[in-house]
């Protein structure tokens, strides 16, 4: 999460420099606009061949660029303002933490023809909360969610501004890196404002049981190691078992153990 956060964070530093220093849009903020250090933990905007002078309404004449990232107002009003910019960033977010969307399976025709109306790239109903991985924190939801609204109004004002929501977010930096969907196991540091040989470890584990009276639900376990020991424990949070495709109860299993870490080590 954090070095998701850190690439967004430093293409929307880039982008707030291009639009106030020199009145200019990029027309195609998309993962492939973004590049990254070796270490993948810094990004750099690319690309500019779309880039356009804003006029005298703070826009530019909209192109039809990389649909799936392409904000709705600017087929229908031939205008592609700061704020659609802002858009392509929380969509590049959108994916990053939660996985890369399935664009190659949709039906390009309809995805044009929906820009065309006005509307996203997708149903309304991809873009809803339910549609987070549950290791990513409410707070976080929400400034996505924000930044890739359909109307404009009611996105950020600027990329300064979704630079400063996404710097507010204080989460255990999880890395999902066994399984997929709701199984597996997570990985992450806390604190966040320490460096990364100085967290706390934490661990949670998901998986259907396969066995006994518990047979055919989830089970999930979380687990915490302090600095410098190889060895896991257990922290304050009880062991749950779930509906198996209970999203939202493993979420807020998640929340719970977030929690626990910020009780045992404030963030700040």
């Amino acid at each position: 999460l954090h070095d998701s956060m850190s690439i967004v964070r430093d293409g929307l530093d880039a982008i707030e420099y291009v639009h106030t220093r020199h009145q200019c849009v990029h027309r195609d903020v998309k993962p492939g606009n973004l590049l990254m250090n070796a270490e993948r933990t810094a990004g750099f905007l690319a690309d500019f061949g779309n880039a356009a002078r804003m006029g005298a309404d703070g826009k530019a004449a909209a192109v039809l660029s990389t649909f799936e990232y392409m904000a709705p107002e600017c087929a229908p009003s031939f205008r592609h303002g700061p704020e659609a910019d802002v858009y392509g960033f929380g969509m590049v977010l959108f994916e990053m933490v939660n996985g890369r969307l399935k664009w190659e399976s949709l039906d390009r025709a309809k995805v044009q023809n929906r820009l065309l109306l006005g509307r996203r790239a997708l149903a309304d109903v991809s873009y809803a909360s339910s549609q987070f991985a549950p290791s990513v924190p409410p707070y976080l939801v929400k400034v996505i969610r924000k930044a890739i609204e359909a109307h404009p109004d009611k996105r950020f004002a600027s990329a300064a501004n979704m630079l400063s929501a996404l710097n507010k977010v204080v989460t255990i930096d999880w890395r999902h890196v066994e399984g997929d969907g709701l199984d597996g196991r997570w990985e992450g540091g806390w604190p966040p404002q320490v460096h990364t040989d100085r967290r706390d470890s934490y661990r949670v584990l998901s998986e259907a049981v396969r066995r006994g009276r518990a047979r055919g639900r989830r089970r999930l376990v979380a687990q915490y190691r302090r600095i410098g020991s190889s060895t896991w424990g257990r922290i304050g949070v009880a062991d749950r078992l779930v509906e198996l495709a209970d999203t939202e109860a493993v979420r807020s299993f998640f929340s719970e153990v977030a929690a626990n870490a910020a009780h045992r080590r404030p963030a700040r």
